[in-house]
């Protein structure tokens, strides 16, 4: 197995209908999709994925990732955002890129509605989870930090950095669609509704 995609769900409904029937095309033999029912109301995307995964409690997407990692059997590993979307050449792409390149880290190119990013330097880090993709054994053995609502990414990269002799490259064919919304972690702790860490108020 190639690659593992982890999906992690949570109450985008629509969207991540509309996500799984751009990308449940793309998958083949080297690649299985791993979806992680965060708690939610995601039943009916069971069809879509090899592995599912039901946590009937709501843990958050650190803990979702993690459990994600977990069974993961790819070499490779990517996440994708349950309200984000791909291209059509998507999984192709990083597949080209696992087959003609040896290394630990692998950046891509993305759109947003602020704009596009186009990766043009193994230097050009994207914290974000979703816009790198991953050697299966560095996540194995470094997790993401589960006592986070978002902003997590910092620790977990100190810790990657640490590794010496990390191979990078990168892709800047841009294959992945950031999609700002306005329920997002992010806008919550912008508007003060979470917190950083759990347990922690908003300060």
């Amino acid at each position: 197995m190639k690659l593992s995609i982890i999906l992690p769900y949570y109450k985008t409904l629509s969207l991540t209908r509309r996500l799984l029937q751009k990308l449940k095309p793309q998958l083949n033999e080297e690649v299985e999709l791993i979806i992680i029912n965060d708690g939610s109301d995601g039943q009916e995307f069971l069809e879509y994925a090899d592995i599912f995964i039901n946590q009937k409690e709501n843990k958050g997407v650190t803990y979702s990732r993690n459990n994600g990692i977990k069974v993961a059997r790819g070499d490779y590993i990517v996440f994708i955002d349950s309200d984000d979307l791909v291209e059509d050449n998507y999984v192709k792409t990083i597949l080209n890129k696992i087959s003609n390149s040896n290394f630990d880290l692998c950046w891509i190119s993305w759109n947003s509605s602020c704009g596009s990013a186009i990766v043009n330097s193994t230097k050009q880090i994207n914290i974000a989870p979703w816009g790198c993709i991953f050697k299966a054994s560095i996540l194995k053995k470094i997790n993401f930090n589960e006592n986070y609502n978002l902003g997590e990414e910092p620790e977990l990269w100190e810790n990657i950095f640490k590794i010496k002799d990390l191979k990078i490259d990168f892709i800047s064919q841009i294959i992945y669609n950031y999609i700002i919304q306005e329920n997002s972690l992010t806008r919550r702790y912008n508007r003060g509704e979470i917190s950083l860490k759990k347990g922690e108020k908003n300060e």
